[in-house]
């Protein structure tokens, strides 16, 4: 039932391993704790067995042992030591592979919990986005209702910012007319003032001529008096000379008095020159300050009628001015009203336009959290099917390992059973050749060929104790994974994967005359690795009861060429190479 069981679960659930899952990942691990728990489950109850079984024996038999046997006990003994250190090495691995075994549960436990997070972390992110749409939403009105209201009060206060510069305006023009009416007994003024200018002008100019006529008779009589008053000190100084010569021809005492009289003499004539004079340069002074005053007084009148004149062209300019002031004001006031129309326009616009990106926004997010709520669900999905997988697999392999187990335990019982039957005949044999020995022609006893110690000493067991020694056996056949041979392993993860990826199997007859090396190197292949749709493997798996110790080739099929085997080979924990154009196409 066991072997038809492990059958139909070869057929039944199906795995595709083109998709890298967490079980594909993690396959190896679940199988090493599987068969490590298994390990640590019989390993503690090998080594007290096998002791019991062995002491039983050696008590049994110890009446009646001989030499030989003794020899034969000694020998055991030493095996039994040995077997004994190898117990002790392997309830050492049995720790290490427990250690693993903790090892990996503890991993398993870090991915579920790593699981928990992620799905713990998405729905915080999704709560995050809901409260930021509701808050972008709420920005939103807000925002709305505040550019409303900028809107309505920056209109308000342009309309209240007009008014009051055209009443400004208003009031200036009115003050402009009232300067303009004001402006008219100005022009009659200048007009009279004008007129003034012009005979102080020509009255300037006439005093100015006769100033400067005066000041020519002046300058005239002057050098005349001056030149009259050298002809006449020329003269007289030469008739002092003459009067000087005829003096000193006549007498000094009397030249003396003349010299002393004319001195006096010329004495005030010159005081009189001096004050003459002196009287002309302060009556030129005079008239040299009356000419300043003059021309001060004309430079006056000039700078009067330039400063009228500019007064009057000032107010000419800002009376223009004002003119055009108003008129760029009407058009300034006109362009700021179409201005303010597109402004309102734009921001309107503006407005409808920003409520729209955060409409789309919103329903954006929307999706998106839709998104992430579908993706948790598949991840969730997902989750629960790599569980419930990873069930399926473990299940599988349990029932697998004690299928091989009762199996292994059958054919050790034949064995034995095999070597006990032909341990009785060869015992019969042996004592037929004691019984029909004779003394040789030497004169010597010939006995027959001695047996092995191992076959003496299971000759030494007879019928009676041979039931006893069967049951012991079965007590003793507990399976140590441990002691499985390479292919018995390689077979058990065949039946491992070929359950896991479902493929259909067919066998091939087993190829005795090639080394399992040579097997595993060129044709072996396992249903991880990749698989091209020219060269397609088609993998068996023979129940695993009908597989035995003397059986050494793998049993595969295919067919592909060396070429592809080299391409496709793998290890045993190999896993599918992902870079294969299969792979991209799920």
């Amino acid at each position: 039932m066991r072997s038809s069981h492990s059958d139909e679960s070869l057929q039944g659930d199906t795995f595709d391993v083109r998709k890298p899952t967490l079980q594909s990942k993690q396959l190896p691990l679940v199988v090493s704790e599987l068969m490590d728990r298994t390990q640590s489950e019989n390993s503690n109850l090998e080594s007290t067995a096998a002791n019991r079984k062995i002491s039983t024996q050696i008590k049994e038999a110890a009446p009646r042992l001989s030499p030989l046997e003794l020899l034969d006990q000694e020998i055991h003994t030493d095996k039994l030591e040995i077997l004994m250190l190898r117990v002790t090495q392997l309830q050492t691995d049995n720790q290490k592979l427990t250690d693993v075994q903790r090892k990996n549960d503890q991993e398993t436990s870090e991915v579920v919990s790593y699981l928990q997070q992620e799905i713990h972390k998405r729905d915080m992110k999704v709560a995050h986005l809901s409260e930021k749409l509701a808050i972008s939403k709420l920005k939103t009105a807000t925002e709305v209702t505040a550019l409303k209201q900028s809107k309505d009060f920056s209109l308000a206060k342009a309309e209240e910012y007009h008014k009051t510069q055209r009443e400004k305006w208003d009031q200036e023009l009115i003050e402009l007319r009232k300067d303009v009416q004001q402006l008219e007994p100005f022009r009659d003024l200048k007009n009279s003032m004008h007129a003034e200018i012009n005979q102080l002008q020509e009255l300037l100019k006439q005093e100015h001529a006769s100033s400067e006529k005066a000041l020519v008779d002046t300058e005239r009589h002057h050098l005349e008096e001056k030149a009259k008053l050298q002809r006449e000190y020329e003269r007289k100084f030469e008739l002092v000379k003459q009067q000087a010569r005829e003096d000193a021809r006549n007498g000094l005492d009397a030249d003396t008095r003349k010299i002393i009289s004319d001195n006096r003499r010329m004495n005030t004539e010159l005081q009189f020159q001096l004050q003459i004079t002196e009287e002309l340069h302060k009556d030129k002074q005079e008239r040299d300050e009356q000419a300043k005053e003059l021309a001060l007084e004309r430079q006056i009148s000039r700078d009067k009628e330039q400063e009228y004149a500019s007064q009057a062209g000032k107010q000419q300019r800002v009376i223009r001015q004002l003119q055009k002031q108003v008129q760029e004001v009407q058009v300034q006031l006109s362009q700021s009203l179409q201005v303010f129309e597109h402004y309102q326009h734009t921001q309107q616009k503006k407005v409808s336009k920003a409520t729209d990106e955060k409409a789309i926004d919103v329903e954006g997010l929307r999706q998106l959290i839709f998104l992430k709520n579908k993706e948790l669900r598949q991840l969730r999905h997902l989750s629960q099917a790599v569980l419930n997988q990873r069930t399926l697999v473990e299940k599988f392999l349990l029932e697998s390992i004690e299928l091989v187990r009762q199996e292994l335990i059958r054919e050790r019982k034949q064995e034995i059973e095999a070597k006990h039957s032909s341990a009785q005949r060869a015992l019969r044999m042996y004592n037929a050749k004691m019984e029909a020995a004779e003394i040789g022609e030497i004169g010597r006893i010939r006995f027959p060929h001695l047996s092995p110690r191992a076959l003496i000493a299971d000759t030494e067991m007879d019928k009676s104790k041979l039931d006893t020694a069967v049951n012991d056996i079965q007590k003793q056949c507990d399976v140590d994974l441990r002691q499985l041979s390479w292919e018995e392993r390689e077979r058990i993860l065949r039946a491992l994967f070929a359950k896991i990826n479902g493929y259909q199997t067919a066998s091939l007859s087993p190829t005795a005359n090639l080394k399992p090396q040579q097997v595993n190197q060129d044709i072996v292949y396992f249903a991880t690795e990749p698989v091209n749709q020219s060269d397609t493997l088609v993998l068996t798996q023979s129940p695993v009861h009908e597989l035995s110790r003397e059986a050494k080739a793998a049993t595969v099929s295919g067919t592909a060429t060396r070429g592809s085997a080299q391409r496709l080979r793998m290890t045993l924990l190999g896993l599918p190479n992902t870079s294969d154009p299969m792979y991209k196409s799920q």
